[in-house]
């Protein structure tokens, strides 16, 4: 496993997540949202990778969510964990109530995570997931598990719950230094990264450090 610095993960996601097609405002919510679960030791960046890949091509920003009888999803296929979660942020009030809000189907359901922790602080409560036999309750900057690892890191359920809890805070360990990343990963992200720059020209060739045009006769 290779080990990279938070700043360096974020980053990476962020550009991985805007070559993938998502426009900037979701790209650098999924890059905050993959550094948030690294620093956890949680497999963001792995499972950020597995799904822009499995979505490779897809317009991510059409059709939107949509809530009908309390459960948010699209038409077709399945709910998107970076652009719902962006919608969950916006409408964090309704998120944090008493009432269960669902959420389904939905694909790599842990990406939710760092936005329900946003939807937390910005309320001021306890917030717990929920799915098959999972169980997440989350702060601000702690978040507990129950469940399966192999549940917690699917890359899609049918149901997720979202509700407020009364709860007293759980704890978890936060990484203080560099975070270990499945180097197969990495490059996945790499590769989705790259496609954000720009493809040379003769005339940034030209232009650039080293350009092969001499002056001299």
């Amino acid at each position: 496993m290779e080990t990279y610095s938070l700043n360096e993960i974020e980053a990476m996601g962020k550009k991985a997540t805007k070559g993938a097609g998502f426009h900037w405002g979701h790209a650098e919510e999924a890059g905050k949202a993959v550094r948030w679960l690294a620093q956890r030791n949680l497999p963001g960046p792995e499972l950020l990778a597995s799904k822009l890949l499995q979505d490779d091509g897809i317009k991510h920003e059409d059709p939107s969510p949509i809530m009908v009888a309390g459960v948010w999803s699209v038409k077709f296929g399945r709910l998107c964990p970076i652009i719902m979660g962006s919608i969950m942020c916006d409408l964090a009030t309704q998120f944090a109530s008493d009432e269960k809000v669902g959420l389904g189907p939905i694909a790599y359901p842990l990406l939710l995570t760092p936005f329900v922790a946003a939807v937390s602080e910005l309320t001021s409560n306890v917030i717990q997931l929920s799915w098959e036999d999972v169980m997440i309750s989350i702060t601000p900057n702690e978040c507990a598990f129950e469940g399966e690892y192999e549940a917690l890191t699917v890359n899609s359920t049918d149901f997720v719950t979202c509700r407020c809890a009364n709860l007293e805070k759980p704890i978890e360990e936060k990484l203080e230094n560099g975070c270990p990343i499945d180097p197969a990963s990495w490059v996945q992200l790499n590769a989705f990264a790259y496609r954000t720059y720009a493809p040379a020209t003769e005339a940034s060739r030209l232009s650039g450090a080293g350009a092969g045009v001499s002056d001299n006769d």
